[in-house]
């Protein structure tokens, strides 16, 4: 019924916003580029926990990982500190950013 497709649309809108959420952050990235190498890998772990506020164990467990994540992109060479600092900066803001819209 028509229940059934609002929540379908919802579904779909709320998986549109986070792709487009998702290209912003690449697109941080290709903006800063000049300036420096923003993470990617660290942005997109630190998103993810984001997006499980307020549940707040899973977000404690994913902010973890991400912690992970950048100290591997360190002791690799991938990123300098503020390669990780600006990645969890843009990570964060796109997840608010979901939140203030939903």
């Amino acid at each position: 019924g028509s229940r059934g497709s609002l929540a379908l649309l919802r579904w779909a809108l709320v998986a549109y916003v986070l792709l487009a959420l998702g290209g912003a952050l690449v697109g941080s990235g290709l903006l800063l580029q000049r300036w420096l190498k923003l993470s990617l890998h660290v942005g997109f772990a630190v998103f993810a926990a984001v997006l499980l506020w307020p549940e707040t164990v899973a977000v404690a467990g994913l902010l973890a990982l991400s912690a992970g994540v950048a100290w591997s992109r360190r002791v690799l060479g991938r990123h300098t500190r503020a390669d990780l600092l600006a990645g969890s900066l843009a990570g964060v803001a796109v997840g608010v950013l979901f939140h203030l819209w939903a």
